[in-house]
């Protein structure tokens, strides 16, 4: 028997007190997997909008649904590289996996991984699984050297701390 979540759902809100605390880092313009009722910003792709075929641009907010988590990871990927896109992710630490290894731990990309459990706005407990925020930065000419560099072992770049939010625990129970 394989147990990956606890429901049927692919996609969930984020909670509205990670999402701010994140804006105010990032100042995000764009939300590149959302729906018209759960989108973060006033510029989003919709599932119509296929955003896995759009230029993104600016910095992107990211909650993929679980299903398409791989192919969101390479294009924040691939749009950080090309220098078009900031994009930061919420997404299940899935440290085992193909797409964590190769688009994320091997690509540089800033780990921050979440102290509990994330509780999705509608869901009835907090998520099965631990969580990570990703972060793919713009890249110019030497971080993408860099990356090449990395890419036979002379450099490490991917960068992995425990995180914890820095607002009040009254505002954000992941419990």
């Amino acid at each position: 028997m394989k147990v990956y979540h606890s429901s049927n759902k692919d996609d969930w809100e984020t909670p509205p007190a990670l999402f701010d605390q994140l804006n105010k880092e990032f100042k995000f313009t764009l939300d590149v997997a959302a729906r018209a009722d759960n989108a973060k910003c006033k510029k989003f792709f919709s599932p119509a909008d296929d955003a896995l075929k759009k230029t993104w641009r600016g910095n992107c907010f990211l909650n993929p649904p679980f299903s398409l988590a791989a192919a969101f990871v390479k294009k924040a990927h691939e749009e950080a590289l090309a220098g078009r896109a900031t994009t930061v992710a919420l997404l299940a630490a899935r440290t085992d996996t193909k797409w964590f290894h190769q688009w994320v731990y091997r690509s540089g990309a800033e780990i921050r991984f979440l102290k509990g459990r994330v509780k999705f706005v509608g869901a009835r407990s907090a998520a099965p699984f631990p969580s990570m925020i990703v972060i793919w930065r713009k890249r110019g000419r030497l971080q993408r050297s860099g990356r090449r560099l990395a890419r036979l072992g002379v450099l490490a770049l991917a960068w992995a701390w425990a995180w914890t939010l820095p607002y009040p625990a009254a505002r954000f129970k992941p419990f």
